[in-house]
């Protein structure tokens, strides 16, 4: 995997921290330079074209409505198991990637109203993945976008409307156990860069000021209970306000493996605008990572990246794959009777009569459905050549 060499440390199994640095398992500096797998084990609604059923949950209540209880779980499973297959990572290094974000929804490992269950099939989802990336040379960096009680309180957290992580101690408890949970499993495996434990936490809202303090001492717990039953993998904190600053983080050494992971959307790239993430850096002598980035176009990317490369630091940008869109490495055609889809997932909070009225016909479902199956297998695909330039790479 590629790596600078001007700064070396013993050799050893494991990605590890030294200084602002990450290091390779040969004791090489290493840059990551990654991709999120968005809308995989975690959907999105604005990846549907959705503007109502913005959260999992709402997207799945959409397609049970639509296709029944039966064929929705039907649809689901051959969705996990043709959204992202071992060609899509043996492609993702052919460009010259290193490494891949997996977001997650912990509903994938334990079911929400059943804290002592876990889920053999979403662990051994992401084993699957792991395995490719294995294979293909890439390192895995796993991503809670969604914990439990919720980090974020918007869709992308799969958020019933509020995030009760910081407050409630027996959710503080699961999300803690979860994470004990993935780290027992994956331990020795040194394909796994390490633990991003939660994703855009404390969105920058007046409504949640009193959760900021809040923040640090959930890492706290959190990486207490990693370390219980893995002493090796690095661990990835993102900062508050979306991911969008430092503030709520001390910088104090709570553990001697850590990366400080920022998101970066909707402003100029500018050095000027990574001055504050800088400082953090250079103040506390610790390694940063951008671990999401884009949802922009090419020139932005192109100039981001740049940045943060003139800086040594690594990054993955959002996301690899997305319906009918350039922002993205690939993309897929809109379904058939797609409108017709987005149009009935508008009426969410509507009357019975109203969504009654708004409901395609069942022949057009079922034709959309089955097409957008047919649409994400990889050989499907249409590669953002440009895209995938402005990430410094080669389609």
């Amino acid at each position: 995997m590629p790596a600078s060499d001007s700064t070396s440390a013993p050799i050893g199994r494991f990605v590890s921290v030294q200084g602002r640095n990450l290091l390779a398992p040969n004791g090489d500096r290493l840059l990551l330079q990654g991709i999120n797998l968005g809308n995989w084990l975690l959907t999105e609604g604005y990846m549907f074209h959705f503007d109502r059923a913005v959260a999992s949950w709402q997207i799945n209540h959409v397609s049970k409505e639509l296709l029944g209880p039966s064929r929705s779980r039907a649809f689901w499973q051959q969705w996990r198991d043709l959204y992202i297959t071992q060609d899509d990572i043996t492609y993702i290094k052919h460009i010259g990637m290193n490494c891949i974000r997996l977001p997650f929804d912990y509903r994938c490992l334990t079911p929400e109203d059943v804290p002592t269950r876990w889920l053999d099939e979403g662990f051994d989802l992401i084993d699957r993945m792991v395995t490719w990336a294995e294979a293909a040379g890439l390192y895995v960096l796993l991503d809670m976008h969604a914990a439990p009680g919720d980090q974020v309180g918007e869709g992308i957290g799969n958020s019933h409307g509020y995030p009760w992580v910081y407050e409630d101690p027996e959710t503080q408890d699961r999300t803690a156990e979860v994470w004990r949970n993935v780290a027992q499993r994956y331990r020795d495996n040194p394909t796994i860069i390490g633990y991003d434990l939660l994703n855009a936490p404390i969105p920058p809202f007046d409504e949640y000021i009193a959760l900021k303090p809040m923040l640090e001492p959930l890492y706290k717990k959190i990486i207490s209970a990693i370390r219980t039953v893995d002493p090796h993998h690095v661990i990835f904190l993102s900062g508050g306000d979306w991911g969008s600053s430092f503030d709520m983080l001390s910088g104090a050494k709570i553990d001697d493996q850590l990366v400080y992971a920022f998101q970066f959307y909707f402003k100029e790239p500018s050095k000027d605008a990574l001055r504050d993430f800088l400082a953090f850096r250079d103040r506390y002598d610790v390694p940063l990572f951008l671990v999401e980035a884009g949802e922009n176009t090419n020139e932005w990317v192109q100039t981001l990246r740049q940045l943060v490369e003139e800086e040594q630091i690594g990054w993955a940008f959002w996301p690899y794959k997305k319906m009918d869109s350039p922002s993205s490495i690939v993309t897929f055609d809109k379904p058939e009777y797609w409108e017709e889809i987005t149009h009935y997932q508008s009426l969410i909070g509507a009357s019975f009569e109203e969504q009654r009225k708004g409901r395609p016909l069942q022949a057009q479902i079922h034709t959309a459905f089955d097409d957008l199956v047919n649409n994400i297998r990889f050989d499907h695909r249409r590669v953002n050549a440009d895209y995938v330039r402005a990430l410094g790479k080669q389609p």
